[in-house]
């Protein structure tokens, strides 16, 4: 429903409507004072309702944390635009928010409504997963510079996209990253780039493996 006609609520309708909302939802004033807030986000900062209804962040807790939450409100208030970005809480838990700015019937911000959804175990699969990727990378990178003979691929344009370090060493660089991003043509003599461009489209037009003599 249009955040205006939030403004025409009774609070306990507001807080009715904002309990059928999945994740952490509360409404605020300019100030910083809380207006309705649902079951979930009461639970999840272990507190009542009453005890919680007018009062400030900092009238609950006091930490760094709650100056990041209020320059966040009053980043929406000022920019009035709904802002979304993940906030890290004190005792490591990670939550995506989406703040909104609520206008009354002369477009002027009365407040926001923020929605907050824990993010923290799937930011945590998320960090094993780069972890594990860099693993098999290190160890990938080891298995191809330490590979007998020249070792490289190249992109369907024939741009080069890595090397091993033998190649490198052939070619004149200290390792295969100098090699990357550059062409055929930059890096062979016409003549033998022509024999290895018919060689490359006869393997990619076949989708076969070709093994074939070149010389150097």
């Amino acid at each position: 429903f249009p955040v205006t006609i939030l403004a025409q609520f009774d609070p306990v309708i507001i807080r009715s409507l904002l309990n059928n909302i999945p994740g952490n939802v509360y409404i605020k004033d300019i100030d910083g004072k809380y207006l309705a807030a649902n079951e979930e986000m009461l639970n999840f900062i272990d507190c009542k309702w009453e005890n919680l209804a007018g009062k400030i962040d900092t009238d609950i807790v006091a930490n760094d944390f709650v100056k990041d939450i209020r320059d966040f409100d009053l980043e929406v208030v000022a920019t009035k635009k709904e802002i979304m970005r993940e906030e890290v809480t004190p005792n490591g838990s990670i939550f995506l928010s989406k703040k909104t700015p609520l206008f009354d019937s002369n477009q002027n911000v009365w407040g926001i409504l923020c929605v907050s959804f824990d993010i923290t175990v799937r930011k945590q699969k998320e960090a094993l997963l780069e972890a594990e990727h860099k693993r098999t990378k290190i160890t990938l990178d080891y298995v191809i510079n330490n590979m007998p003979g020249n070792v490289f691929w190249l992109d369907v344009n024939m741009m080069y996209l890595g090397c091993n370090s033998q190649l490198a060493r052939l070619m004149g660089y200290d390792n295969g990253n100098y090699l990357i991003g550059k062409s055929l043509s930059e890096v062979l003599p016409k003549e033998a780039v022509n024999r290895v461009m018919i060689a490359n489209k006869q393997v990619i037009e076949s989708g076969k493996e070709l093994m074939l003599e070149e010389e150097a």
